[in-house]
């Protein structure tokens, strides 16, 4: 027959047990937060932002004036030979 009453865990067992679930608990609630908050999505699978929307936006938002939106508007559209360069 076996015996185990001589062969508990010590007071020191119990508290290192103990601080270890803690830390195993912790970190997996941190990977699912990070997992269901989308904290791991890989940036480069997002589409690339299209430019000439982003330079509409900034004009909507009123960061550009009408020069400054049109021209850069046709430098990237390619018809920028069309445009006289700024005086000075």
């Amino acid at each position: 027959m076996m015996d185990f009453d001589d062969h508990g865990m010590s007071g020191t067992g119990w508290l290192v047990s103990g601080l270890v679930s803690l830390l195993l608990l912790g970190i997996l609630v941190v990977v699912l937060a990070a997992v269901l908050r989308g904290g791991w999505s890989d940036s480069r699978q997002q589409a690339p932002q299209n430019p000439l929307r982003l330079l509409d936006e900034r004009f909507a938002r009123g960061e550009l004036d009408e020069p400054e939106y049109l021209r850069r508007r046709d430098l990237l559209t390619g018809s920028a030979g069309h445009v006289r360069p700024p005086s000075s």
